[in-house]
């Protein structure tokens, strides 16, 4: 009797594993990494449209409950960690080992070019196990003295694709929710540099200032207010989330 016990435990054990591990393997398929764009224009000053394209992709897919992805400070933060110098240099997004640490299934990532007088993104969404490109997204192409215009057309063909992949049936912003301009943006993702330096008061005033630029961009003031926390400011960051909450239907 205690063998057969014994050999049931062990039974269940491994039944259970198999199940676990069959359950984590599933969400990874489905769990999406969005990396930012990579600048190929030659023009330093449009560096900041990468990120701001790929984090409102994530915005759009945390919107939907249907779909896991991956926040985009934690993408930030693993690519520094997992960069050497020299690639960040060079531009390098290692797409397979960011996947990798953040146990995602699925990347989008993109490059935009200059062509003639305007701006041309291209974006591919890949499943990083076996490599293969999932859908054919069309470029999106903006004059060169408005690149964040194509930010939102990008940000709707790279969802319809994953939309086919992922059978999500709605995954709109809600109304009124937009990117903000591209000052705000460019005052961001100096805080995120900030941030992920570990120098959150100096990150929290630059989060400050990008809704100073853009009063709409509430993810600026809820970010704001945990770089404050982070630097031991709780009264500063009360005062940021005491704006917040009331207005807490505007975020993902």
């Amino acid at each position: 009797v205690a063998g057969s016990a014994l050999v049931l435990a062990i039974v269940a054990a491994v039944a259970w594993w198999v199940a676990r591990r069959d359950h984590a393997a599933s969400a990874a398929a489905n769990r999406v990494v969005v990396v930012p764009y990579q600048n190929q224009t030659g023009d330093s000053t449009l560096d900041p449209i990468g990120q701001m394209v790929a984090e409102w992709i994530t915005e759009g897919l945390a919107q939907t409950s249907e779909v896991q992805v991956v926040p985009h400070l934690i993408v930030l933060q693993t690519l520094a960690a997992l960069k050497p110098a020299s690639a960040k240099a060079a531009g390098l997004a290692p797409i397979r080992d960011l996947a990798h640490e953040t146990q995602a299934g699925l990347a989008v990532a993109g490059s935009y070019y200059r062509r003639g007088e305007g701006v041309e993104f291209h974006s591919e969404v890949v499943d990083v196990r076996t490599g293969r490109q999932l859908g054919s997204v069309e470029p999106v192409r903006v004059s060169a003295r408005d690149p964040a215009s194509a930010i939102d057309s990008v940000r709707l063909r790279v969802m319809g694709v994953l939309a086919t992949r992922l059978g999500v049936i709605s995954w709109e912003l809600p109304p009124g929710v937009r990117p903000p301009t591209y000052d705000a943006y460019r005052a961001y993702a100096q805080g995120m540099e900030r941030w992920i330096a570990g120098h959150y008061r100096e990150a929290g005033a630059l989060f400050e200032s990008a809704f100073a630029l853009d009063s709409t961009y509430l993810r600026a003031k809820l970010i704001a207010a945990v770089a404050y926390g982070n630097a031991g400011d709780n009264a500063k960051r009360d005062s940021m989330l005491a704006f917040v909450l009331p207005r807490q239907s505007l975020l993902s």
